[in-house]
């Protein structure tokens, strides 16, 4: 039994939202720090929360989740949801771990180095993983850490004139170029990195639409047997020397082979799909860095799933990508969703009214 509170740091978010209703399955009422310019985020109003603080400012980080911590008996287990606050946590994971038990890496400022794609990389062939040649053409120009860039940046280069252009508008040093892939499959490794030196990957998110700079998508998820050996990547993750909920990324080529991308230091927005299959992550997380046991909970079965996330998906119908029938069989297919959970329905609703609300805004 978790004996301490928990903090949930993230973006208004179905990211966030997936943690709190992993651990309202755990009988646990969290707090969250929701990092939101806007004036009525959805989030916070999760009938689960035990309680939320909204900031609009990265400085206003720390000193909210010391707030939330200092009184406590037990130090409370933070959970990062986002790039940017993982990156602030581990930072001052040194201030922080006198008041909270924080996902970090072996010494402040490192996951900051290792969210470099080129450092990552470097790292991922060391362990036996294939990655993608750093020339040739076609090629896809990213950005070389995501805290310092935008998917906007993403682009798909045929010949050196349209490469170059790339390097000339962001920069060279701020991008990373790699040979283009054309996949015939796209997956994650989501799991936890626990501070026993155990990595425990419970399956494999397969997505099965996948949505232009993003991997949030109608998914399966299913048993690690049937996409991929992860030996390697826990081996990975442990030289990394992280701890914390992470998810890995992956491309299968026409080659058959599969493509290490790059590690999301962090809980992955696709997460949800983990809890729903069984094997509750966060909480896993929460007991192993509490130094409680947490074997029962790893030790869950893990079964298939389909996940849906509703707003990409209605994204998709309103903008023609996909048809009324994809729409509806895909509805049918799902066992649950990103954005809408039967018990919870406050946050999804309250979305759409926000998103009805600015189109009608946009149009007038």
């Amino acid at each position: 039994m978790l004996d301490r509170r928990v903090i949930i740091v993230g973006g208004d978010h179905h990211n966030t939202l997936g943690v709190i209703w992993a651990m309202r399955e755990a009988g646990v009422r969290p707090y969250v720090i929701i990092l939101s310019e806007e004036a009525s985020p959805f989030v916070p109003v999760s009938r689960y929360l035990a309680g939320s603080v909204v900031i609009q400012k990265m400085e206003e980080l720390l000193p909210a989740v010391i707030n939330l911590s200092k009184d406590q008996p037990q130090k409370p287990v933070v959970i990062c949801c986002h790039d940017e606050m993982a990156a602030l946590i581990d930072q001052s994971s040194e201030t922080l771990s006198e008041y909270a038990v924080v996902p970090c890496g072996t010494r402040p400022c490192s996951l900051l180095e290792w969210m470099d794609k080129e450092k990552m990389g470097a790292l991922a062939v060391s362990c036996g993983l294939d990655v993608p040649a750093s020339e040739g053409f076609p090629c896809i120009v990213k950005p070389k850490r995501s805290l310092s860039g935008s998917k906007d940046w993403i682009r798909v280069c045929r010949d050196a004139d349209q490469l170059n252009e790339c390097l000339d508008l962001y920069g060279a040093e701020k991008l990373q170029v790699q040979q283009f892939i054309e996949k015939t499959a796209e997956f994650q490794l989501i799991g936890c990195a626990l501070p026993d030196g155990t990595v425990l990957i419970p399956g494999v998110s397969s997505i099965l639409r996948p949505c232009k700079g993003s991997n949030t998508a109608f998914l399966k998820y299913s048993g690690p047997e049937t996409q991929v050996d992860a030996d390697k990547v826990k081996a990975f993750v442990r030289a990394t020397g992280y701890c914390g909920l992470f998810s890995v990324e992956f491309v299968r080529g026409r080659d058959g082979r599969d493509y290490f991308l790059e590690m999301n230091f962090r809980n992955d927005g696709n997460a949800i799909c983990v809890t729903r299959a069984g094997v509750n992550l966060p909480l896993i997380w929460c007991l192993g860095a509490s130094g409680l046991d947490y074997e029962a909970a790893a030790s869950a079965r893990v079964r298939t799933v389909y996940v849906m996330p509703e707003f990409e998906e209605l994204t998709l119908l309103s903008s023609r990508s996909i048809s009324i029938g994809d729409f509806l069989k895909d509805l049918l297919l799902r066992n649950a969703g990103m954005d809408f959970y039967f018990w919870d329905q406050c946050p999804f609703w309250h979305q759409l009214f926000r998103r009805i609300k600015k189109k009608i805004v946009r149009k007038q």
